[in-house]
């Protein structure tokens, strides 16, 4: 028997079946979608969700608006972590808490874990939801030694929420901008961030008034030198070496009275005039070489008693090298070539002075 189908008659059964079959993935998935955006509760999606090891369950924001949201909370963040994080041993007892609280510095000052190294990749609300994690050593801690640590990612603002004294982020492979929480670290006394990809000199440092050590060498940090670092009274080393930076050397650097090393050079767009550093008695060292420093040198310089190393060479100062710098009695190493500098008469104190090191274009 041949069947023929007729416009006239009425869909079987069976094509009705096919009919709906394949409308339903499309249809379906969209009602399944608004289904998510309005009646999923957000206990389900926490409990449903903070298994998943948190450097995999943020991919599942992009599933639809409500879980996003969910997964964006500082809240999700801290149940996360929590639930991945919570240590595996018997329950903490009093005595135990003492021996970290005493040790925490320890502890930190070995090596970053796997949770530490993720710190630093994960986003903001994360960063902040990690060092809040009950148990966690770090607001323990007054040391973060992580130079050459292979740690990659962005330098988290909730290192302003500690208590340190010493953070040393060297030679590592971080990036983006260094933030100026790190200013609320009021007890810090030395800050390497050297020989990273950072980017800018927050203002805000300028308020680490204990500060003993800055050295944010080899980063593009571009931009001037904030006026601010003028505050550092306490500063005893200031390294900004090769890190593209431009504008006038701020003339508030005269106020670091404490100052030993100041290391400022190999930034090519550095301009303007060396600024009047005679009041820094107890600097030995002075590095300003491969700038675009202009003007002559000035006199001041001289009256450095405790200078031993200066380096001014590879600019483009102009004029007579001063006589009486010659003639510093601690002074141990000169450099000027590169300039268009002159000196008429070697003072007859420089002359038997067999211990200092000239390296100049000086016209004797």
């Amino acid at each position: 028997m041949i069947l023929t189908s007729s416009p006239d008659l009425a869909p079987s059964p069976i094509h009705a079946t096919r009919k709906q079959r394949v409308a339903v993935p499309l249809g379906g998935m969209q009602q399944v979608h608004s289904h998510l955006q309005k009646h999923v509760p957000t206990e389900l999606i926490y409990a449903i969700f903070m298994h998943i090891h948190p450097n995999q369950v943020l991919k599942f924001r992009r599933l639809c608006r409500s879980i996003d949201a969910c997964l964006s909370e500082s809240h999700f963040a801290k149940l996360n972590l929590a639930w991945h994080t919570a240590p595996t041993s018997s329950p903490s007892s009093p005595s135990r808490n003492k021996f970290i609280a005493r040790y925490a510095d320890r502890f930190a000052t070995a090596f970053p874990t796997e949770w530490d190294r993720c710190w630093f990749q994960w986003p903001d609300y994360y960063q902040h939801a990690y060092v809040e994690l009950p148990g966690s050593l770090l607001p323990q801690t007054s040391r973060i030694p992580w130079g050459t640590s292979s740690l990659s990612g962005t330098i988290p603002r909730s290192l302003g929420c500690l208590k340190l004294t010493y953070l040393n982020l060297s030679c590592n492979s971080l990036h983006g901008r260094i933030p100026p929480e790190l200013g609320q670290l009021k007890g810090l006394l030395e800050l390497n961030l050297s020989e990273n990809e950072l980017h800018g000199i927050p203002r805000e440092l300028g308020q680490l008034t204990l500060l003993r050590t800055l050295n944010l060498s080899s980063n593009p940090l571009g931009g001037c030198i904030p006026p601010e670092l003028g505050k550092l009274v306490h500063l005893q080393s200031l390294q900004l070496v090769m890190t593209n930076l431009s504008g006038n050397l701020p003339t508030q650097l005269c106020n670091l009275r404490r100052l030993r090393e100041l290391h400022i050079a190999c930034n090519r767009a550095l301009r303007g005039t060396i600024p009047e550093f005679g009041a820094l008695k107890s600097l030995q060292v002075l590095n300003l070489s491969a700038n675009a420093l202009e003007g002559e040198v000035p006199r001041s310089l001289s009256q450095l008693p405790h200078l031993v190393e200066l380096n001014i060479a590879s600019n483009l100062l102009v004029g007579q090298l001063p006589g009486e710098v010659l003639t510093m009695p601690s002074l141990r190493e000169l450099k000027t070539h590169g300039n268009m500098l002159s000196c008429r008469v070697m003072p007859a104190q420089a002359r038997g002075k067999e211990s200092i090191r000239t390296e100049s274009a000086c016209i004797l």
